[in-house]
């Protein structure tokens, strides 16, 4: 899915020239793409500045990730366009964009990196906190996010230590 988001990504949608399929509260648009046959990560622009260079306006849910909200939230509706199953084909997308994300995926992959695994029954909230925030910087941030919490809920961490280490980690995922 491409969120295209602000003017910048008002005007990169048209220049795509692609029919969104929902319009969001905040006025940018998404658009459902087919899937590709290789790995597309999960990037933001603020994050991932290159994307942000080459095509503000734009973030990318990839493989794994997820926008599946349709509705009211308190900053507004969700306004379904047109029928979410009709997908974007990746011939409507241009070559520089898949050439930018297949690298993207490429790169991600590399440096991923393992969950650390349990010293005896536990792992250490150190070690927990510097996977997180190292596999952050390489895109992912909120995906990473989610699973440090499963990585302390399945460590029996106290919830106190649970939520401290969770704002640390957000404060330390966007520097």
């Amino acid at each position: 899915m491409l969120d295209f988001d602000g003017p910048a990504g008002r005007a990169l949608l048209e220049r795509f020239g692609l029919k969104p399929h929902v319009e969001t509260p905040s006025g940018g648009f998404h658009a459902h793409i087919q899937l590709l046959n290789w790995k597309v990560p999960t990037l933001n622009g603020k994050v991932d500045q290159e994307l942000g260079r080459r095509f503000p306006g734009l973030d990318v849910r990839g493989t794994g990730g997820y926008a599946g909200f349709a509705g009211t939230t308190t900053d507004g509706r969700y306004t379904i366009l047109r029928d979410l199953e009709d997908l974007e084909s990746l011939e409507s997308l241009p070559s520089e964009l898949l050439e930018f994300l297949r690298a993207r995926g490429a790169r991600r992959s590399d440096r991923r990196r393992a969950t650390p695994a349990p010293d005896d029954d536990h792992v250490g909230l150190d070690a927990l906190l510097e996977w997180a925030v190292g596999t952050a910087h390489a895109g992912g941030r909120n995906d990473l996010g989610f699973k440090l919490a499963c990585q302390l809920r399945d460590n029996r961490f106290a919830e106190v230590e649970a939520e401290s280490a969770m704002r640390e980690y957000a404060v330390a995922g966007l520097a």
